[in-house]
């Protein structure tokens, strides 16, 4: 999961349409197809435990996905519903994926694994946000990093600055709580106060160049 998490916001292909989105969507369908694999001969084997009782927050959610399925099915264009178009790569296909994914990770994993999530995000985060910084939005580099890291275009791997800036508030998100949890006064915790700071400084969340003209003027 941590792999996955890392990889994901750096996953790009040239060779599909709109290939920013559309690697990661189907990068993200065969992540869920082999933790479904590994989830299913957990349960299997009764490695993991299933409990339906009492969920009313779960059943809640699933009611709420059937009807969307249901609305989609007598609506004017089910497979636009169900698909997305093209350029999101989305719709409640990819949601039901996603979902059953959250249900599987919440039910398989403890409390130090979702800390080694948190962790994951954290650095690739702040990793993406670094170049950022480097790229045509902060410093002005250019050229490819990787072959594949294009630092001419402001959202880099994610096409779009809404894309990429969107991530980064989630990174942020992520970080504090991982912030919340950590020891007082131990080394991770002075490191992500550094990160967190390296995240919020990206170009795509804060135009340095206007900020510095409103102090110095």
């Amino acid at each position: 999961t941590s792999v996955f998490i890392v990889a994901l916001p750096f996953v790009f292909s040239r060779h599909l349409f709109f290939g920013a989105i559309s690697s990661k969507y189907l990068f993200t369908i065969g992540f869920v197809s082999i933790v479904s694999l590994i989830f299913s001969y957990l349960v299997i084997y009764r490695r993991v435990k299933l409990n339906f009782k009492h969920r009313w927050l779960l059943w809640t959610f699933i009611l709420v996905l059937v009807t969307h399925y249901i609305s989609a099915l007598t609506g004017v264009f089910p497979l636009r519903s169900f698909w997305s178009d093209i350029t999101r790569s989305s719709g409640l296909v990819f949601i039901a994926l996603i979902s059953l994914l959250s249900w599987m990770l919440s039910e398989s994993l403890m409390a130090r694994d979702w800390s080694i999530v948190r962790r994951a995000v954290v650095i690739s985060g702040s990793l993406f946000s670094f170049l950022t910084i480097l790229g045509t939005e902060g410093f002005g580099l250019s050229g490819r990093l990787l072959g594949f890291i294009n630092l001419d275009i402001a959202g880099l791997t994610f096409g779009n600055i809404t894309f990429a800036g969107a991530y980064l508030v989630l990174v942020i998100l992520f970080s504090t709580v991982e912030l919340a949890k950590s020891q007082p006064g131990s080394s991770w915790r002075k490191a992500l106060f550094a990160l967190i700071i390296l995240q919020i400084i990206s170009p795509l969340l804060i135009n340095l160049t206007s900020t510095l003209k409103i102090f110095t003027h």
